[in-house]
């Protein structure tokens, strides 16, 4: 017997054990790669129905409100709902305004009464109602 033949009669490694992890990390590969296809088939059918805002332009009307024009690409044609915010120099929240977007709307502008001067207005975020 040679030193291998030694070593894997001691530890109990054979021909069959051998095949059986191979069998075993080739499973758990398939697993992983069909868990990953699945995944990224769900995100993708998600963020294509998901509203994209952007934020046009804004104009500071007064210490207390800001106007915020703003378009929503809305693959679904569907009703939605935005969030408006106002920010000072700070990047501090001075207001904030939730506004429903009708379906098919092409651009909105909405008011946002703010608690201080702001100097900017975005949209946030927007989502399906």
């Amino acid at each position: 017997m040679n030193q291998q033949e030694i070593l894997d009669a001691r530890y109990g490694r054979t021909k069959r054990s051998r095949r059986r992890e191979f069998i075993f990390g080739a499973s758990v590969a398939v697993v992983a790669t069909l868990s990953f296809l699945i995944w990224a088939g769900f995100v993708t059918q998600t963020n294509a129905t998901t509203p994209s805002p952007n934020t046009l332009s804004y104009q500071v009307v007064s210490d207390q409100q800001v106007s915020v024009t703003y378009s929503v690409s809305n693959a679904g044609n569907r009703a939605i709902t935005c969030d408006l915010q106002a920010l000072d120099s700070k990047y501090v929240i001075v207001g904030e305004r939730e506004v429903d977007v009708p379906a098919g709307a092409p651009q909105q502008t909405s008011l946002v009464n703010t608690v201080s001067k702001a100097v900017t207005g975005v949209v946030k975020a927007c989502w399906v109602k």
